[in-house]
């Protein structure tokens, strides 16, 4: 599990800034994607199957949207997905992000 951040660029829909996960990846199969927030910032997350090194790995992403900040969560595994899933959604599902911080974060990235 993992979580990457960046704030005062210039940022897209939700599914766009999801689909910059994806770029470069080895054939990949899609199993399920869609809308998804937490409070009023909007989001996407999708779930595919891909390889790395020759082995299957299972990788769900979910990518909010916060003024203009971009959040992004990952899970991957090459087992243990289903056993790892619930808690990777009970983490993103609980962020908290005001627009006033939203607002501190973009300046801070502009400096």
């Amino acid at each position: 599990m993992s979580l990457q951040s960046g704030c005062g660029r210039p940022v897209a829909a939700p599914r766009v800034m999801a689909r910059h996960l994806v770029i470069g990846l080895p054939e990949r199969t899609l199993r399920q994607s869609g809308p998804v927030s937490v409070g009023d910032w909007p989001g996407w997350f999708q779930v595919f199957d891909t390889l790395h090194e020759e082995a299957a790995v299972r990788v769900k992403t979910v990518t909010l949207v916060a003024g203009r900040c971009t959040f992004d969560w990952i899970l991957s595994a090459r087992s243990g997905f289903e056993t790892a899933e619930p808690s990777f959604d009970a983490w993103w599902r609980s962020f908290e992000f005001t627009a006033t911080a939203a607002a501190g974060a973009a300046e801070e990235a502009g400096k």
